[in-house]
């Protein structure tokens, strides 16, 4: 890969790319490593990292960011082109002198690279939880801080004046079949004909997919319930409610909600070839 590439890979920043300089040291520990945080500090988890096939140097992450109530997080530029989605919460989010958007818990969002990025969470009760992926090169941070050198300003004193966000994907009709709803897509500017995408998946009690091949690596995060998966020849491995995941390219993808009683909501994102579909049935 030529060295000024950068992509994303979804899969849903949000934006783990929003702690403080202090704190960047923390976002890039081991999967499921928890930082320690005093109170109204912005915490993040690394869930999920993999090394990613035919592109030397780079590699998926997954993180989980946690947002105290009414914090807002320093000035600053995302490396990479990040797609996140919110579990809890809301946030308040603005790049360069865009007016701030506010987006709320089950709507997904992409932030864009090399721009500056006002953020926070501007409920006074309520904490803020969101994931947020990428593709990284080796030891490259998820963000630099910056100087407000625009005079942007606290992005707090100009949250009266907002874009609302479109709603939410939801049905509250009983989930009778697997459920594929795109919910954040975006061109990557300097790879022409690769966009990123962000899914939410959702699957009824006991359901299966038919083994599959994915088209590129993708990253996962389980929302609710729990499921059962193997590639290839390889074992059976189990992901429930808050585990992220890493998906294999090129192998046969093996499937199922083992739960009965209990639907599984999961978000994945991915970087993908325009047109090229998220993934394809394997050969029988």
């Amino acid at each position: 890969m030529e060295p000024h590439v950068r992509v994303s890979a979804l899969l849903l920043a949000l934006t783990g790319c929003i702690a403080s300089h202090s704190n960047r040291s923390a976002a890039t520990g081991l999967p499921g490593q928890h930082v320690e945080r005093r109170p109204n500090e912005i915490k993040r988890t690394l869930l999920a990292q993999g090394d990613v096939a035919g592109r030397p140097g780079f590699e998926s992450r997954l993180y989980l960011v946690e947002y105290p109530p009414e914090t807002e997080g320093p000035l600053h530029v995302h490396t990479e082109q990040c797609v996140g989605y919110v579990i809890a919460g809301q946030f308040l989010s603005a790049f360069g002198k865009d007016p701030p958007a506010l987006t709320r818990a089950g709507q997904g969002f992409i932030d864009r690279p090399h721009e500056p990025h006002r953020f926070t969470n501007p409920d006074p009760h309520r904490p803020l939880q969101f994931v947020v992926t990428g593709m990284f090169r080796k030891d490259e941070p998820l963000f630099w801080p910056v100087e407000d050198t625009d005079h942007l300003g606290s992005i707090s004193a100009s949250s009266s004046a907002f874009v609302e966000p479109a709603p939410a994907v939801s049905s509250n009709a009983p989930l009778a079949e697997v459920r594929r709803s795109l919910l954040a897509q975006k061109d990557i500017a300097d790879l022409p004909g690769l966009e990123s995408r962000l899914y939410l998946m959702e699957f009824p009690p006991g359901a299966a997919s038919k083994a599959h091949i994915h088209t590129s690596q993708g990253l996962g995060y389980v929302l609710e319930g729990s499921f059962e998966s193997s590639f290839g020849d390889g074992p059976v491995t189990s992901r429930h409610a808050g585990d992220g995941f890493v998906d294999v390219v090129g192998k046969p993808h093996h499937f199922r909600n083992p739960d009965s009683a209990r639907p599984l909501r999961f978000v994945f994102a991915g970087t993908f070839h325009k047109d090229e579909p998220l993934f394809q049935l394997a050969p029988q």
